[in-house]
């Protein structure tokens, strides 16, 4: 699986653990991968893709009186969803959405897919870096 990843243009490194059935991916700046990229991958390898955690750029927007993030570079709309760990991380994102703020977010939490699409259970919401 790990060389089927690497193969996966905008991937920097990967990890694999079969013991732990968990892979660790770093990703390049600027890369326009999808999740779906990745399970599609993972599916071809003969594994069952998870939960995932992850790191991902975006601008707040609303998907009925929830708050989602649209992600930079994809055309992917992802829900945020409370936590356990991040309520507070929720209602700001809520807060940001608004006040109708364009600064672009960074969040971070675990996605999981859903039928009706997939979803980041926030753990973090912060803004992102200013581009160079």
């Amino acid at each position: 699986m790990r060389v089927a990843l690497l193969k996966l243009d905008g991937v920097q490194s990967v990890d694999v653990s079969l013991e732990h059935g968990l892979a660790t991916v770093s990703l390049r700046a600027g890369n326009h991968l999808t999740i779906q990229q990745f399970r599609t991958a993972i599916k071809r390898n003969g594994f069952n893709p998870g939960a995932a955690t992850v790191e991902a750029t975006g601008q707040l927007v609303s998907r009925g009186s929830a708050p989602a993030l649209s992600v930079s570079g994809t055309d992917n709309v992802l829900l945020l969803m409370a936590s356990t760990a991040g309520k507070e991380a929720l209602d700001d994102a809520q807060k940001r959405l608004s006040s109708k703020s364009t600064q672009p977010i960074v969040v971070t939490g675990v996605l999981t897919q859903a039928a009706d699409g997939d979803r980041i259970e926030v753990r973090s919401v912060k803004d992102a870096p200013a581009a160079h």
